[in-house]
C-alpha cells in the first residue's frame, strides 16, 4: 500500500516537479513505488514517458530500478521509446536499461520507435546492440518511415 509520501512522489514525477520529488524521497517515499491507481508505473516510468529528463536522471542516480515494469510489462525505456524522448533513452541506456526486454505483447523497445519513425531513439538503441526484429522493419515500411527503415536495413547488413 502506497504511503502519502509515495503518492506525492508519483504526483511530482508526473508533473515534472523535481523539488517535490526530492521532498517526497526525503520524507520516506519508496523510489520504486508502483502507482496503484493506474497501470503500476514507477516514478521513473512516469518521468520517462512524460519526458522529464531531470527527474529521470535524479531517480536513476538515487537507486531507481531501471528495468522495473508496469502491469503491461513496459519499462521506462519502452515508454521513452514510445514517446520519442531520445535524451531519456540515452540516460536509461547509460544505466544499463535492457534493450532486449519484452513487454506483454512480446515487443522490444525498438519496435515502437521504428514504427513511429523516431530515428534518434532507434540510433541510440542500435548503438547499444538492440536486436532488429522483423516486425520493426515491417512496421517502419508500412508506416512509411523511410529513414528509419534504411537505417535498420543498413545495420542489419553490417551485422550480417
Amino acid at each position: 500500500m502506497a504511503t502519502e509520501s509515495d503518492e506525492k512522489l508519483i504526483e511530482a514525477a508526473n508533473k515534472g516537479d523535481i523539488a517535490k520529488v526530492k521532498e517526497a524521497l526525503k520524507n520516506g517515499a519508496d523510489i520504486n513505488v508502483k502507482n496503484s491507481v493506474s497501470k503500476g508505473e514507477t516514478p521513473l516510468i512516469i518521468a520517462s514517458w512524460s519526458g522529464h529528463i531531470e527527474i529521470a536522471q535524479f531517480l536513476l542516480e538515487n537507486g531507481a530500478e531501471v528495468n522495473a515494469k508496469d502491469m503491461f510489462g513496459e519499462t521506462a525505456l519502452m515508454w521513452a521509446c514510445n514517446n520519442n524522448h531520445p535524451e531519456i533513452v540515452k540516460i536509461l541506456l547509460q544505466k544499463n536499461a535492457d534493450v532486449n526486454c519484452l513487454n506483454s505483447l512480446n515487443q522490444l523497445p525498438i519496435v515502437a520507435a521504428a514504427s513511429n519513425g523516431y530515428i534518434e531513439v532507434v540510433k541510440a538503441l542500435l548503438e547499444k546492440g538492440s536486436p532488429i526484429p522483423e516486425n520493426a522493419l515491417i512496421l517502419a515500411k508500412m508506416n512509411k518511415k523511410a529513414k528509419v527503415l534504411k537505417l535498420l536495413e543498413e545495420e542489419q547488413k553490417k551485422r550480417g
